[in-house]
This record gives structure tokens, C-alpha cells and sequence, in this order.
């Protein structure tokens, strides 16, 4: 096992990635730390925002588990055991897949997080799931963003777009604009521009939002080539608006075609969504949106100009006290979810990460799993601690109290809603009593 204790936070969060023997320098980061456990990026020191963010997440967590209960209709399928079949998300922080939940803290970034619960690894429907996902794939993307310019390569962001009108549905909208770029990259005037510009590969991310036109599906890519394509936007846009058109979806105007130069989209490596995460830099500034986080997040932003992202939909039907307002968002979420099934969020065209010296491109399920043994274990939560927590929708609370009190404050807490009833007594020994039963669950847990 490699022997961290004289590496940078920098150098440990990167180690994963496997830097390329032949750069010069390791690839640099104004945060402090990539938390491999929980799979998002982080400072040190975790902000009240940060937990705040957090508690929304699980909060956006209910609003899409009871949307989608509705996902497979009126009458849903049976399952081979008998049970109703539901959408993966209904279950995510929810199910219990082994006889305890537990409550780990990351020993690099101090944030708190539960195992042995069932995630469901959606970056279309779950927020919490979504979070961690995308920030690993941002981290992967920052790799090769800071490593372009020791390969002579220049990044830039193009983006993808069609008309679209309140009348489209969704479905068939998103498979349009799929087909038609899949159409683009196969036409031989763009193999021959990629030949020429020495286009080496992008990395392709799909968003979708919904406003006064109705959805907007769009796609954001990061190419990498050796000459600039800057001045390309007009050569480029005509064949993408030919494709568009045999694709069935009506000829983008101007706007239909975006290149921006994102040759800086590495400077920084942060956390700014609609989530209300915003963390700061090693000198105490506030991180900027870079086009990492514009790839990844992009169904995380808050809306612009009346545009609504998946998670703003959920944030209205959690909030609103108008039944006409959340039904209307609900079935939308549905019809989204539903066209979400099954897509890619974030794709690598083929031999990109050969060229930053990449592993082999891992799923979402696999990303979510991920963990290193710089976790420690806090507690174990029987059955009952842990239905208390869902049915009073208190997840959060108790990863907010191992963070800042550790074992013990998450004893407290369950004992005062919980056990100080069955045992009648306040306080005094009685918590001593159980704490030290709560913590035998370490080597005993129960059953």
C-alpha cells in the first residue's frame, strides 16, 4: 500500500486518477481535496452552506422518490418475488441492504456519510447520487484539462442546440437531437475539418432543461484539438444545421452552434450549482463556475431566464402549497425521467482517455462505489433507529451531528427521539447505559 503521510491533499486526491508517468508536474488544484469516500469534491473545513446544501439534496431526495412512485404508471409490474416493481430512486437512502445503516467520516474531508443502504446511482433523478457521480467525472475531466497544454493540445467548449416549442415531447425531442449529432461526427466534411484542426477527441455531455418553449435538450462538448477552432463556428454550424434537419427537428438559427475557448476551464476545481454548494479556495475566495462543472452540473443549475433544471422542478413540488403548481412539475418530472432512461449524461469519444493516460471509463454504479479505507466507522443504526430516520426525514441531521460530535452526539440525539421514551428516564446514567451499548454495535452489530 503506498504510504500517503508526506503527499499534498492535492497529491492524494489526484492518486486515483493515475497521473501520466510522463508529465512533468502533477496536475495542480486550488481546492484542498477530492473526498474519495463520498465522492465529491471538498475544503477541509465543512461550511454550514455545505451542510445546508446537503440537507436540500435530501430534501429534493423526497420530492423525486414520490414523483416517481408513479414512473411505471397506475398499475406497475410485479417483480419475480412478488413485490411491486418501482424506479431504482424510491429505494436510494432509503432500503437497507445490509442488517445495520452505518455512519462513516471521512478522515480526509471530515464530511460523514452512510453505508449499507441502497444508492441508486441516477444523475437523472437523484440528487444525492448525482452529486458524488459528477464530481468524480469532473475530477477525471480537470485531469485532462490541465494536462492539454503539456500534450500542445487547446480545449474548447461547444454547444449544441435545436429549436424547440412547447409542444415537443421530450422523448422524441432528446432522440432527435441525439440522432442528429451522432449524424454530425459521421458527415465527411467535419472528418475532414477533424483532420485538418488535428482533433483529437471531446468529451460529450447531455442536458436537459424546461422553460416558456417547453424542453430544451442541448449538448455541451469539451474538444480537444491541436489547432485552434475558434474561428470554425460558422463551417461547423452549417452541417449542423443540415443534420438537424434530416433528423426531423427544425434548422437552428445562428445560436445553434456556441464555441468558446476552455483553455482555462481547469484553473479551478469547484463546487457552484443550484444545490447552493459553493466552496472556496485555498485563499479563502469563492470557487467560479468552470466548464468542468458546466459539463457535469448542468442539471443542477439554477434556472437562467426562467429556464428550470430537473432539480428546480423538484425544489417547486417540495415547496409549493399550490396542488395544481406540484402536479403539473410532477407529471413533467415523470415525462423527464422517463426519456432520461437509459441516456448518457457524460460520454469520452473513443481513445480520449488513451491520450491523457486514463483508465478505462467506469459506470456511474461503479463511480458510486468506489472506496478507500480512510473512512472511519462512527456507529451502526439498528432497523428501528433507522426507519425513524425516513419516516421523520432526518437523514441529514444525523451526518450533520457525526460531523460535528461525533459517536457520541449521534447517540444523543437517537436516545432523546427515541429510546429515553421506552426506558422513562431523561437523562443521567441511563445515556451512559446506552452509549455503551450503541457503541458494542462495532463488534457486535445487531441483527
Amino acid at each position: 500500500m503506498t504510504n500517503n503521510s508526506n503527499r499534498t491533499p492535492t497529491e492524494q486526491a489526484l492518486a486515483g486518477f493515475r497521473n501520466p508517468s510522463r508529465y512533468k508536474h502533477q496536475v495542480s488544484s486550488r481546492l484542498e481535496s477530492v473526498d474519495s469516500e463520498t465522492g465529491e469534491i471538498t475544503v477541509s473545513n465543512i461550511s454550514d452552506t455545505v451542510r445546508e446544501s446537503r440537507r436540500s439534496r435530501f430534501k429534493l431526495l423526497e420530492a423525486s422518490s414520490k414523483v416517481l412512485l408513479g414512473f411505471y404508471g397506475a398499475e406497475p409490474p410485479l417483480k419475480a418475488n412478488g413485490h411491486t416493481k418501482r424506479h431504482r430512486t424510491c429505494s436510494c437512502y432509503r432500503t437497507r441492504i445490509s442488517p445495520t445503516a452505518q455512519v462513516l467520516k471521512s478522515e480526509q474531508s471530515k464530511k460523514a456519510f452512510f453505508a449499507g443502504v441502497m444508492q441508486c446511482a441516477s444523475v437523472w433523478t437523484c440528487p444525492l447520487c448525482a452529486a458524488k457521480i459528477n464530481e468524480r467525472k469532473a475530477s477525471e475531466m480537470r485531469v485532462a484539462f490541465n494536462q492539454a497544454s503539456e500534450l500542445g493540445l487547446k480545449a474548447h467548449l461547444v454547444t449544441f442546440t435545436a429549436p424547440h416549442t412547447a409542444g415537443d415531447h421530450i422523448d422524441a425531442l432528446s432522440s432527435k437531437m441525439r440522432e442528429a449529432l451522432a449524424s454530425f461526427w459521421r458527415e465527411r466534411q467535419i472528418a475532414n475539418w477533424k483532420k485538418e484542426r488535428a482533433v483529437k477527441g471531446n468529451i460529450r455531455a447531455f442536458e436537459v432543461r424546461y422553460g416558456a418553449n417547453g424542453w430544451h435538450p442541448h449538448f455541451h462538448l469539451i474538444v480537444f484539438s491541436k489547432d485552434s477552432i475558434l474561428g470554425d463556428t460558422e463551417r461547423l454550424l452549417e452541417k449542423w444545421q443540415a443534420v438537424c434537419v434530416r433528423a426531423g427537428l427544425d434548422k437552428p438559427n445562428e445560436y445553434g452552434l456556441d464555441i468558446q475557448d476552455g483553455s482555462k476551464a481547469g484553473e479551478y476545481i469547484c463546487k457552484f450549482g443550484s444545490d447552493g454548494e459553493v466552496l472556496e479556495k485555498a485563499d479563502g475566495q469563492k470557487v467560479s463556475w468552470d466548464a468542468a462543472d458546466e459539463m457535469t452540473k448542468g442539471n443542477s443549475k439554477t434556472g437562467r431566464t426562467g429556464s428550470l433544471s430537473p432539480w428546480d422542478m423538484l425544489r417547486i413540488i417540495s415547496e409549493t402549497t399550490d396542488d395544481e403548481e406540484r402536479k403539473k412539475y410532477s407529471g413533467l418530472f415523470l415525462f423527464y425521467a422517463r426519456a432520461m432512461k437509459g441516456a448518457s449524461q457524460l460520454k469520452w469519444s473513443r481513445g480520449l482517455r488513451k491520450v491523457f493516460e486514463l483508465e478505462a471509463e467506469k459506470t456511474d454504479e461503479e463511480l458510486l462505489a468506489e472506496y478507500e479505507d480512510k473512512a472511519k466507522l462512527l456507529c451502526h443504526l439498528s432497523a428501528l433507529e433507522w426507519s425513524y430516520l425516513i419516516k421523520n426525514k432526518t437523514r441529514s441531521v444525523i451526518l450533520d451531528l457525526a460531523e460535528t460530535g461525533g459517536s457520541e452526539a449521534v447517540a444523543r440525539y437517537l436516545y432523546n427521539v427515541i429510546h429515553k421514551h421506552k426506558v422513562g428516564a431523561v437523562n443521567g446514567d441511563w445515556f451512559a447505559i446506552f452509549y455503551s451499548e450503541f457503541m458494542a454495535r462495532q463488534s457486535e452489530p445487531p441483527s
